[in-house]
């Protein structure tokens, strides 16, 4: 029968229990599909659809299948060879059926066919000694459906879209693809979807890129098309909706990354550019004009005018220098710096050491004013602010070491002159209370204030004695303090005007503590733990009782009170199961297997046929004494086992009213004892012989003699397929009508030919071309166009011009004045006037698509030719070069719109390439050359003021470099010469040297540097440089001064010209020994010149003080008791106390305190 079996790779587990009886297992039978669909069977003789159904046993144990039948209208056209087959499936095997579905001769209707397999599975049963099963187990049989459909069309809707195809007449111009027909929607695909006749407008591909206009973003350009490569040409060839970003122009300049623009952010730099005096490769070779290179990093290069590029000294603008070199740069030697500024007969050479201070020179007298007039490096001390009051000696400060004491100071309690008027400690008594402020009075305006005065309740200190009695002080700030009466000043909830709430304290001061809180006078309050202070049995401690309530307030009800099931009894009154709500004491009995009454005794008085089973046992009919567990089953149709199966042969299957144990086939109702015997094959009476002429077969076509209408020949038996024979083959008594009617006369009969309703169809009739017909029923229908005699792939049935292979339907039609794509329209598309500017194509619009583009339009500049002439933006260029002012070297690289600061700017046409540039003010200059900022430095005057943060001169330095002593962590060596490409590494390298040099500046870059500092009088130290010395931030490039701990980290002893340290991190660090100090910075005997600013100055904590020296001796103690006899020690040879480190720090005294002494204890 065709079928395949196989096994499920998965075995079966059954368990067995210890009880009594039998039970079955549920078979489970799998089918797959749930549904099964045949698919579309059209009307023409040999038409078949195949299907399969696969059956696979997944249940514990093996079960007998029965395939009955198809049933519902789908059973007359399927050829299903399954009635009342029976199989067996073995735990775990897989059946595959076959199912094919072919049109009966005499045709079968259009629709859909639909019907149900039926079948039924029945499992084996298992039986385990001893099991009395309590539930009805009826999953012993499984009745499985299975709906199948076909869909029967006569051919003419192949596709099955609901539209005719052509060889029925119909309009669906291809009847095999269902997304085309009549009223489909045109996609983007080259075909004509809807039938019409004409493809859309864009579903030509113009630019033969062989991709479609509806899918191409430029339909004009070959090289753009989706998936295409991207060239560099600013456009979006692969239509991805990116252009590439090295294909933009983002400065404007015309020249896009991808051309070699090596700065696409500046106009003035691209491929081809004027070199320019700024050190950047303007014009994208690589190469950078070594005239533009600055050797001694003095901020100038050669093309800027640098004289002697080997000497970062000397260039334009530099600082004329007593060293016989043009420092400046303008043709002299030594121009200016001989020249007596000041007018007081010196000058920079002859050792004026302040040429702008006519009071300053060699020999002056010093006057009062803190400058060191006779320049010999010194500024005299009465002229030095020691103590850094305001005031110095020579102007009137009786103390220069005591900053509270200056002329005009206020006169303070310090046995001192303060404000130098030669009276101390002037002080009245202002409250009459006999003591003056200086007397220790600490409230000299009120007389309750003195010292040895009494104290108060006021939370004051009346006797000055440093302290506020505790009896005085609100510790709670609760307005009550213990003097006040509060009897617990740690609580502000707790004070005399409190009132008393029931938490186990005295609220309210009045010694008695929750007056009034126990309701139920059992001797406990809620506050004190009584869980319900409404009943007198309920408190801390109270005896439980059986009563369902917390009596003894434990947060617990003891679990024997309580009523687990809810039956109104819980087991301290007597319930013997609390978790099974039908047990209690004086409940009704009944068969459950439980104790009902509580009396220890369960279903006592069940057996009512006294077959020594009652239903407790498993009895499943207790009026029957043949029915009870372990029965012998009887052929009864009854489950005399109480297994909760009847056995199968005690089913009457066939409802002929005979069970299967009692006839010989259960599943024919014709079969039973006692039957009349028919032609049918089968023991009807089950008396097991068979009719005579039920057992001869003549012709051996499976029909025996009496079921055979001709037993002679193999081609006649009921059910045998109808051949074109005009005979009566299936011995149904009728000759189909299709075997001996000739509808359309044209000699053959409907079995004959392959259409009968068409005289010009029938087997050996003539071919006609392009009908869609087989016309002699060969099977051929030729092909779907006709020949094509122009090779454009477009038979002659379709195309309107076979003999021109630019001429066929989907062609792209051209300018020519023919139908070109077959549509019956000429030139459409084409000679239109596509955008509406009054030219169409064939009349010289370049570009339909656009109304701004057609022959006599004005050329804008746009890169586009708007006049149709072959020409690009020719009103804007001479000589191919855009050089008008509004589109400077590109369109719309208008030269107005650079706004360059301090500068004018112009097109510079002069360049292969004109671009906009600028040149600066008078009095501007372009110093850093970055465009971004114009001309952006001011030149005010020949000399630059070192490190005040202007240029002045404009030379690209702050000050000059050779002013200043470089010093770097990082990059600087202990060898370094100290300039700016050659520091050295330490600051105090860096003084040395500026001191050498005569430099007025060291600067230092970011960094720690451990080391201890020496500040030099007139030298100025800033830190906080980026490594390039170009940028200074302190906060962002810190330098740090790491001390050695055995010296202050930083000092400055006796600076008195103008110096300043600033923007550094200096570390303090002790030495780690006893009394050892943590100073971060030491200043002593400096001029208010010198200046600290800018600085984070960090100490360490210092370390604990020296041991102190001996205090004085102690009262003697009094006699004490005698004491036991001791053992001798010598108490003599003890260490004495050391002295206490003494220090000062600001006005505060924090020196350590001496050592106690040893001494032999007073005996007495």
């Amino acid at each position: 029968m065709g079928f395949q079996r196989s096994w499920l790779l998965a075995g079966a587990l059954i368990a067995v229990v210890a009880c009594r009886g039998a039970y079955s297992i549920p078979v489970n039978i799998f089918v797959e599909p749930g549904i099964v669909d045949m698919g579309d069977l059209q009307t023409v003789v040999g038409s078949v659809v195949e299907s399969e159904i696969t059956v696979a046993n997944v249940g514990e144990l093996d079960a007998t299948i029965t395939f009955a039948h198809l049933e519902g209208e789908i059973a007359d056209i399927v050829n299903l060879d399954l009635d009342q087959f029976t199989t067996t499936l073995t735990t775990g095997e897989v059946l595959h059926i076959p199912i094919s579905i072919s049109v009966l001769p005499q045709g079968t209707t259009e629709g859909l066919w639909q019907g149900t397999l039926w079948m039924e599975a029945v499992g084996a049963s298992l039986s385990v000694g001893g099991c009395s099963p309590q539930k009805d187990w009826d999953q012993n049989t499984q009745v499985i459906e299975v709906p199948v459909y076909v869909r029967v069309n006569d051919g003419c809707d192949v596709d099955n879209d609901g539209f005719l195809g052509p060889q029925c007449g119909g309009d669906d111009c291809d009847d095999q693809n269902p997304n085309i027909h009549p009223q489909a929607t045109e996609v983007c695909n080259g075909v004509d979807d809807n039938c019409d006749g004409i493809l859309n407008a864009d579903e030509v591909d113009l630019d033969g890129d062989g991709v479609l206009a509806c899918d191409d973003c430029d339909d004009n350009d070959i090289n753009t098309y989706p998936g295409a490569t991207e060239v560099c040409d600013a456009m979006d060839n692969d239509c991805d909706g990116v252009i590439p970003p090295d294909e933009f122009d983002e400065d404007g300049d015309g020249y896009l990354v991808c051309e070699g623009d090596c700065d696409d952010e500046r106009k003035r730099i691209h491929p081809g550019a004027n070199e320019r005096c700024n050190g950047i490769d303007d014009d994208c070779d690589g190469v950078v004009p070594a005239n533009e290179e600055d050797a001694d990093n003095d901020g100038w290069r050669v093309c800027d005018g640098d004289c002697d590029d080997t000497l970062p000294e000397t260039h334009p603008g530099g600082f004329e220098l007593c060293d016989q070199k043009d420092n400046d740069c303008d043709g002299q030697i030594d121009d200016g710096v001989y020249d007596d500024a000041d007018g007081d007969g010196f000058d920079v050479c002859e050792g004026d050491c302040d040429d702008f201070n006519a009071t300053v020179f060699p020999g002056a007298v010093e006057l009062c004013d803190g400058l060191d007039n006779d320049c010999d490096a010194f500024v005299p001390q009465d002229e030095i602010d020691d103590d850094g009051d305001g005031f110095v000696e020579c102007a009137g400060d009786c103390n220069d070491s005591d900053d509270t004491i200056y002329p005009g100071a206020p006169e303070l309690c310090d046995k001192k002159d303060n404000d130098c008027d030669n009276d101390i400690d002037e002080a009245d008594d202002n409250d009459n209370d006999g003591f003056t402020a200086c007397d220790g009075d600490c409230d000299d305006l009120n007389s309750d204030f003195y010292p040895g005065a009494p104290e108060l309740c006021d939370g004051e200190d009346n006797d000055c004695d440093g302290l506020v009695p505790t009896d005085e002080i609100d510790d709670d700030g609760d307005s009550f303090a213990e003097c006040e009466g509060d009897c617990n000043d740690a609580d502000g909830n707790i004070n005399p005007n409190i009132v008393e709430t029931c938490d186990g304290l005295d609220n309210n001061c009045d010694g008695v503590v929750d007056e009034g809180f126990d309701n139920d006078v059992d001797g406990f309050a809620e506050c004190m733990g009584d869980c319900d202070d409404a009943d007198p049995d309920t408190y801390p401690g109270a005896p439980e009782l059986c009563d369902e309530i917390d009596n003894n307030c434990d947060g617990v009800i003891p679990t024997d009170e309580i009523d687990a099931d809810g039956d109104g009894f819980s087991e301290c009154n007597g319930d013997c199961d609390d978790a099974e709500p039908e047990a209690w004491p004086g409940n009704v009995e009944i068969c459950d297997f439980i104790d009902n009454d509580c009396n220890g005794q369960i279903d006592e008085g069940f057996d009512q046929d006294f077959d020594g089973f009652s239903i407790c046992d498993g009895d499943c009919d207790d009026g029957a004494d043949n029915v009870y567990p372990g029965a012998p089953e009887e052929c009864d149709g009854v489950d005399n086992d109480c297994d909760a199966v009847v056995p199968p042969d005690e089913f009457d299957d066939d409802g002929d009213s005979y069970l299967a144990c009692e006839e010989c086939d259960d599943t024919n109702a014709n079969v039973y004892p006692g039957a009349p015997e028919v032609c049918d094959g089968l023991d009807t009476d089950c008396d097991g012989t068979l009719l005579p002429e039920e057992l001869i077969d003549a012709d051996g076509d499976g029909a025996v003699q009496c079921l055979d209408c001709d037993d002679n020949d193999g081609d006649f038996y009921p059910g045998a397929p109808e051949l074109c024979d005009q005979l009566d083959n299936d011995c149904d008594g009728i000759v189909p009508s299709d075997e001996t009617d000739d509808l359309d006369g044209d000699g053959w009969t409907g079995c004959d030919e392959c259409d009968d309703s068409d005289p010009l169809v029938h087997p050996g009739a003539v071919e006609i071309l392009c009908d869609g017909i087989d016309n002699n029923c060969d099977g051929d229908f030729g092909p779907a166009s006709g020949p094509d005699n122009d090779g454009d792939g477009v038979g002659e049935c379709d195309d309107c011009d076979d003999n021109d292979a630019t001429i066929y339907p989907g062609a792209p039609e051209l300018c020519n004045n023919r139908d070109d794509n077959c549509n019956g329209l000429i030139d459409e598309g084409v000679n239109d006037d596509g955008d509406g500017d009054g030219y169409s194509p064939c009349a010289g619009d370049c570009n339909d698509a656009d109304a701004e583009i057609y022959p006599t339009q004005a050329e804008v500049c746009d890169y586009v030719d708007q006049d149709c002439d072959g020409g690009v933006d020719e009103d804007y260029k001479t000589l191919g070069k855009y050089d008008k002012e509004e589109h400077c070297g590109a369109c719309n690289n208008d030269c107005a719109d650079y706004l360059w600061d301090n500068a004018g700017s112009f097109c510079d046409d002069s360049l292969a390439q004109p671009e906009c540039t600028y040149t600066c003010l008078a009095g501007f200059f372009d110093v850093n050359g970055a465009p971004g900022d114009g001309c952006e430095c001011e030149y005010l005057s020949s000399y630059d003021e070192p490190f005040d943060g202007i240029d002045a001169d404009c030379d690209g330095q702050d000050g000059d470099p050779q002013d200043a002593v470089y010093v770097s962590a990082f990059l600087g060596t202990p060898v370094g010469t100290g300039t700016i490409d050659d520091p050295v590494d330490t600051i105090w390298q860096g003084l040395q040297l500026a001191q050498n040099l005569n430099a007025a500046f060291v600067v230092v870059a970011m960094g720690n540097y451990e080391e201890d500092v020496d500040l030099l009088n007139g030298i100025t130290v800033f830190g906080g440089y980026d490594l390039d010395f170009a940028v200074r931030d302190p906060l962002i490039y810190v330098s740090t001064i790491d001390g050695s701990g055995n010296r202050p980290t930083v000092v400055a002893d006796g600076i008195v010209d103008e110096t300043t340290f600033d923007g550094f991190e200096v570390l303090g660090n002790n030495d780690r020994q006893p009394g050892g100090e943590a100073i971060a910075m030491w200043v002593e005997d400096c001029d208010p010149d010198f200046v600290i600013s800018n600085n984070i100055l960090v100490a360490e904590v210092g370390r604990d003080g020296t041991e102190g020296t001996d205090g004085n001796d102690g009262d003697d103690g009094s006699d004490g008791d005698a004491g036991s006899k001791g053992g001798e020690a010598d108490c003599q040879s003890l260490p004495d106390g050391g002295d206490g480190a003494y220090h000062v720090c600001g006005y505060t005294n924090v020196s350590g305190g001496d050592g106690g002494d040893q001494d032999c204890p007073f005996a007495g």
